[in-house]
């Protein structure tokens, strides 16, 4: 279980971001009326802009609007060479931790096998932030499809070591495309029985790009540099008043009920399909942990239907399983599961639990 998780984690599995929360999102939303221009500068963004607390309303705003999914860790953190397998005396909080800070990288690390990770070892990530959406089954195992994109933000330029980078992904990339002014490489990832489109851009010094879909990664460039009509995530979701943004590691999910006949993880499609529970008047999932000051995991379900606590414990009721989370309705409409990371195997369940939440179920 440890193995292959870790594995999975790094290879396109749970694409979780990185963020440093400003003092407005701490209440619940990222910050409102602010504005931070991604083409201010020759350079994109700023030093004084990229660590500034509108950045992280920026980003926002360069998802597309119909982002259903955003994932997050606090940083910053310094990228390492991931491991084959966790050390043995590694505790399950540390196994956690350690899992999540290594999957904003994992589509990148799943090029090439890790080949083109060396001029990123020892950078320190500012912020990074992980935005998807239609999420799909896959043809038989694996994890389930989806576009998005993971935003990487470095709190420092990589220099003559990006020109280098770039040159070398487009020397081992199927094509190479200009999309909004920046160089995409475009490289396929054969994952169980379905080949990944994996898309990568380095549109600024500071700014690295992973991506699944060449239109999702298209309108998120497009939208550096030009602000759209309304942010992904507004403010005005009920989700925002529940996700805890001071913590290191959080996470969103605001349910579409237009993309729900094709998702077989929404519970809003009403049948119970492979990675969902039937509940159409679900709203949404909020995940929260940090590690630094305790050992539970909090995820938040939102939903109108007053049989909510029923249909959400019945699908994450596994007595055959060392996966024992508190379920309860903290408040009308909301569930919440409390998970203690107390053992591995616990865990490992538990994230495999957390990528189906958030649409990135693995069928096994």
């Amino acid at each position: 279980m440890h193995r292959s998780l870790i594995t999975l984690l790094m290879s396109g599995g749970l694409i979780i971001a990185l963020i440093v929360p400003s003092q407005s999102m701490q209440r619940g939303a990222p910050a409102r009326n602010t504005t931070v221009s991604a083409s201010s500068s020759n350079n994109g963004i700023a030093e004084k802009e990229r660590l500034s607390p509108q950045l992280i309303e920026e980003v926002f705003w360069w998802f597309p609007e119909d982002t259903q999914t955003v994932s997050v860790v606090r940083g910053p953190f310094k990228i390492t060479a991931p491991l084959e397998e966790p050390p043995a005396n590694i505790t399950a909080l540390e196994y956690t931790d350690l899992s999540l800070r290594m999957a904003p990288l994992g589509m990148f690390y799943a090029i090439d096998d890790g080949s083109f990770l060396g001029p990123l070892l020892g950078r320190n990530v500012s912020l990074c932030v992980e935005g998807s959406r239609r999420f799909r089954p896959p043809k038989q195992l694996g994890q389930m499809l989806y576009e998005g994109c993971d935003i990487n933000i470095f709190q420092e330029g990589l220099g003559p070591a990006r020109a280098s980078l770039i040159a070398q992904l487009k020397s081992k990339a199927n094509k190479v495309l200009s999309v909004a002014g920046a160089q995409v490489m475009v490289f396929e990832k054969r994952f169980e029985n379905d080949t990944w489109t994996i898309l990568v851009a380095m549109p600024t010094p500071t700014v690295l790009l992973c991506a699944t879909n060449l239109a999702y990664l298209t309108q998120v460039l497009n939208r550096m540099h030009q602000k759209g009509n309304k942010r992904a995530l507004p403010d005005e979701l009920p989700e925002w008043k529940y996700v805890n943004t001071t913590a290191r590691f959080w996470a969103l999910r605001h349910y579409d009920k237009n993309d729900a006949p094709n998702d077989p993880s929404s519970p809003l499609s009403g049948e119970l399909l492979d990675a969902n529970w039937p509940d159409k008047q679900a709203v949404g999932i909020v995940f929260s942990l940090d590690p630094a000051h305790s050992n539970v995991a909090t995820i938040k379900y939102l939903s109108a239907n007053k049989d909510a606590l029923m249909l959400f414990n019945k699908q994450h009721d596994l007595p055959n399983k060392q996966f024992h989370p508190v379920i309860r309705e903290s408040t009308s409409g909301v569930i919440e599961m409390l998970v203690s990371l107390d053992s591995l195997e616990e865990t490992g369940l538990f994230l495999l639990v957390l990528l189906s939440l958030l649409g990135h179920a693995v069928y096994l």
